[in-house]
């Protein structure tokens, strides 16, 4: 549900036996100041996780109480995160945009422990982020070259 703050959380549950078969339960939502410009979030398998394409806070656990905003994942403030996805193993992937650098590409696993981090564009290359597949299609017109990057 859309919000400028929050992340809202419903518990479903289904009763074949009752007269309501299923059932909508609000739990409580998770309120970060940071999230007005939230652009992409992703949950780990159990939910107790969550990770924001967001500058100033990128995961928080949940301990089925209490949420715990924990900032980000890397400590340069000039780097900016614009997507974020998750695969089977709970591993977190970033795609940020650094001035430096370019765009990059970063892997953690659920322990939030950086496994690799890649440059995936220069000047000349048009990068086609494919996030649910934890894949980059790089194309490269100056050399007509194609390159696809997965880390899985």
């Amino acid at each position: 549900k859309p919000a400028t703050s929050s992340l809202e959380r419903f518990n479903l549950g289904y009763n074949a036996y009752a007269s309501e078969l299923i059932s909508v339960t609000n739990q409580p939502a998770y309120v970060n100041a940071a999230f007005s410009n939230l652009a992409k979030f992703a949950l780990s398998h159990e939910a107790s996780t969550i990770y924001t394409a967001n500058n100033s806070s990128e995961w928080a656990n949940f301990d089925g109480t209490t949420y715990t905003d924990n900032g980000l994942l890397q400590a340069n403030a000039n780097v900016q995160s614009f997507n974020t996805t998750t695969d089977t193993s709970d591993n977190s992937y970033f795609y940020r945009f650094d001035p430096t650098q370019g765009l990059t590409y970063s892997k953690y696993n659920h322990a939030q422990v950086e496994l690799w981090s890649e440059v995936i564009a220069d000047g000349t290359a048009e990068s086609y982020l494919m996030p649910a597949y934890q894949r980059v299609l790089i194309y490269d017109a100056a050399s007509s070259t194609l390159k696809l990057r997965s880390h899985q």
